[in-house]
């Protein structure tokens, strides 16, 4: 199917990470993210939320700094797997994401399924996206902004109450997903173009 085709262009299109065991260990992955996400890891097992990170500086929030990412529920394989592990995991698993939210909206706009599986092969490896590879919280982000545009899409252009009542409840867990994922600014500029999409679908 389409849909296992997106999975199989990701998982060969970063190859040296999924199939060749290389790990994404330069700036901002091992700056931030490696250490966040260890200490985030390491409070949740002790049975503490991590609310608070005492290591840097004089200490500062964690949780309010929201590209730490602790509320994010995709990031619990963290919990399962080597951080390394997990950070290329978490980028192949958010580029099918891209992908298969990207075929979604393609399809709630009436293209055929070659166009559609196109779009969503063309957002999923676009420059920004995969310049962005390192930068899980922006890779994150750019999964969920089609299922925004999907949802206002299916739930604007519904007939039946209860097709706009699951379109309305898909738009809503994405929108917290966007938000909890970890880049806030990238989130808020989404939910602006978002609500102008639907402003002109209605």
């Amino acid at each position: 199917s389409n849909r296992s085709a997106l999975a199989a262009a990701g998982t060969l299109f970063f190859a040296h990470l999924t199939l060749g065991g290389q790990v994404l260990f330069w700036g901002m992955p091992l700056l931030q993210l490696y250490p966040w996400r260890t200490f985030a890891v390491a409070e949740y097992l002790s049975g503490t939320i991590p609310l608070w990170n005492q290591y840097a500086g004089f200490g500062m929030p964690l949780a309010a700094n929201l590209q730490s990412g602790v509320f994010y529920p995709l990031n619990a394989f963290y919990l399962l797997l080597p951080n390394e592990r997990a950070q290329t995991l978490s980028l192949l698993l958010h580029t099918v994401i891209a992908g298969l939210t990207s075929y979604g909206l393609c399809r709630s706009l009436r293209c055929e399924r070659p166009a559609a599986l196109a779009g969503a092969l063309t957002f999923m490896f676009s420059g920004f996206a995969v310049a962005q590879g390192s930068f899980h919280n922006i890779t994150t982000v750019l999964a969920w902004v089609p299922a925004l545009f999907w949802g206002a899409n299916a739930m604007l252009g519904s007939a039946g109450a209860r097709s706009r009542a699951l379109a309305g409840a898909g738009l809503t867990v994405a929108t917290a997903l966007l938000v909890t994922c970890g880049f806030i600014q990238y989130a808020y500029y989404a939910l602006v173009a978002a609500a102008a999409f639907g402003g002109y679908r209605m």
